[in-house]
Formats: C-alpha cells, sequence, structure tokens
C-alpha cells in the first residue's frame, strides 16, 4: 500500500470522520483509521442478531457484517464498502448486499469519496 504515504494529515481526519459516520457506535474511528491504513481494510459493522450456529449457511438464521477497503485512484482517496453474510446457500450480492434479486455484473460497489 504505497499510497498510504500520499495521504496527507488533512485526508486522515477526513477519513476519522468518514469513518465515524459509517461505523458502529461502539467502534473508535481512530483506531479504525489506523487499522485500515495498515491492512488496506477493516470491518465497521457486524449484525449476529439473528444467527444461530447450525442454520447460519443456508437455514435462515444468517450473521450480516459490512467491510471497508481503501483505496486510491487518480489522485484521489476512496473507501469501498462490502457486504457479507455467513449464508452460503443462496447468492448474495457483496455491493449492495441483497439475495437473489438483480444483475450482480450491473450492481455498482458504494465508493465514499474522502
Amino acid at each position: 500500500m504505497k499510497f498510504i504515504r500520499k495521504m496527507s494529515p488533512k485526508t486522515v481526519l477526513k477519513l476519522v470522520g468518514t469513518l465515524k459516520e459509517m461505523c458502529d457506535d461502539d467502534l473508535d474511528p481512530i483506531l479504525l483509521a489506523k487499522q485500515i491504513i495498515k491492512k488496506g481494510w477493516v470491518r465497521i459493522s457486524e449484525d449476529y442478531s439473528n444467527y444461530e450456529d447450525g442454520k447460519s449457511s443456508d437455514g435462515g438464521k444468517y450473521g450480516f457484517w459490512e467491510n471497508v477497503r481503501l483505496y486510491y485512484d487518480k489522485g484521489r482517496f476512496y473507501l469501498e464498502i462490502t457486504h457479507h453474510t455467513t449464508c452460503d446457500g443462496f447468492d448474495y450480492c457483496l455491493n449492495c448486499g441483497t439475495f437473489n434479486s438483480h444483475n450482480y455484473e450491473e450492481c455498482e460497489p458504494t465508493q465514499v469519496l474522502i
């Protein structure tokens, strides 16, 4: 992630502010910013409230989470959100987080300019 050297202090502050708006309230946006700069991605939310072991693959009791990836394109920093689930029995769109509802190739990922 050599492009991180291009990140100014002002951009880091924007990153922290953007993550604060996007992530669950119990997550520290400064810690998330450090993690995303180090790893290139970070988990910003998760919902296991309906999760049930043994039914989490194709039984309707799934866990869900969102990851954010940091990338640099044409001189700008972006965050890209991907959606995930414990379900592996049905098609699930990483871009918008829905099951079997559209042409996945045409679905654009959620991107946020920072």
